[in-house]
């Protein structure tokens, strides 16, 4: 089916708008990345081609000669996917380390860009601050945060991760912590005492700035 032909509400693009990236699937984001398909074959089908031959984590260590052999995927769009790919290596290379509360915001507001609910994730870190990985946790209401403890100490227990910075986003732009965003910290810091695994921060970001708890004494 043409992406013309496909109800606006289940369009790529129009579905990133309205619920952000993280709704997408693989197929959906990689047709945002191509915008257009080829004579008899629509975006959706060019990037369900792709996905045939390589994995996301795969694409991202393609070559452009490799890119091309893919049926549907000729210079321009293979030159699309490794701009793409090549500016996540790049941002990845840059911010390796979380020293700070504006360290953890760059690193993580690309994924809130178009968020339109609360959602949650968690950095593991080891002892010098080096990111091991980062964990999504949850994907709340437009106004809840829903965290998990077991899930959270599981995941960082797997990373052997020395401590854990949460992040999360409010929709509304603010990032003034609410009751339940206090709770939670609370909580996490109780339970990673308990466990070894120190909460280092929780930071809330919001559209044009963050709030640290470790910087404002909360935590």
């Amino acid at each position: 089916m043409r992406i013309k032909d496909m109800p606006l509400q289940n369009r790529p693009r129009e579905r990133l708008l309205a619920h952000g990236a993280a709704a997408l699937s693989d197929a959906e984001l990689i047709a945002v990345i191509l915008r257009t398909g080829n004579t008899g074959e629509s975006v959706i089908d060019v990037a369900n081609q792709i996905l045939k031959k390589y994995s996301v984590k795969q694409l991202a260590h393609c070559s452009l000669r490799e890119l091309q052999k893919i049926k549907g995927v000729g210079p321009a769009k293979a030159a699309q996917l490794l701009a793409v790919f090549e500016s996540q290596k790049r941002i990845k290379e840059h911010i390796t380390h979380v020293h700070t509360a504006k360290d953890v915001f760059q690193y993580m507001k690309p994924k809130f860009l178009h968020a339109t609910k609360e959602t949650c994730y968690m950095i593991h870190v080891n002892l010098k601050r080096k990111i091991l990985n980062t964990t999504k946790l949850s994907d709340g209401g437009s106004d809840t945060l829903v965290v998990d403890q077991q899930t959270v100490f599981r995941a960082a227990l797997q990373e052997d991760a020395h401590s854990i910075i949460l992040v999360h986003n409010h929709p509304s732009g603010d990032p003034t912590p609410s009751e339940e965003d206090r709770h939670v910290t609370k909580v996490l810091k109780t339970a990673g005492m308990l466990l070894g695994i120190y909460l280092l921060d929780h930071v809330i970001v919001g559209r044009r700035s963050y709030y640290s708890f470790q910087e404002s004494q909360a935590l």
